[in-house]
């Protein structure tokens, strides 16, 4: 229902799965998730965002994270890059270089 939840990807964590300390993020987004993606969507950009497929909405995300105090723990934020309203509900969505080209991933949905 929008609740968008990002973990740490830890391997010497494995029995914590889903705990507290994991968790670096969450944000409830205005509307429901279908899917969510990370790649290079950002044509100006070599960084990885997040895609998040909404039913009538594709939206782009930065992630980025501050280092806090040692009591606080780093901080992170989600940052909107840009969208795309969509002329018809969503179901899935794929991408890829689709042909090779380089630069950045297309998306199709």
């Amino acid at each position: 229902m929008g609740m968008l939840r990002i973990f740490s990807p830890n391997a010497n964590k494995l029995s914590d799965e889903g705990s507290a300390d994991a968790q670096l993020l969450e944000v409830q987004l205005q509307n429901a998730i279908i899917q969510v993606e990370v790649g290079k969507f950002v044509s100006c950009s070599e960084l990885l965002h997040l895609a998040v497929l909404h039913p009538r909405k594709l939206s782009v995300y930065s992630v980025s994270g501050t280092a806090g105090n040692v009591e606080h723990g780093d901080q992170y934020q989600l940052k909107l890059v840009y969208e795309h309203n969509l002329q018809r509900t969503a179901c899935n969505m794929t991408y890829g270089t689709f042909g090779g080209v380089t630069g950045f991933n297309r998306i199709w949905k």
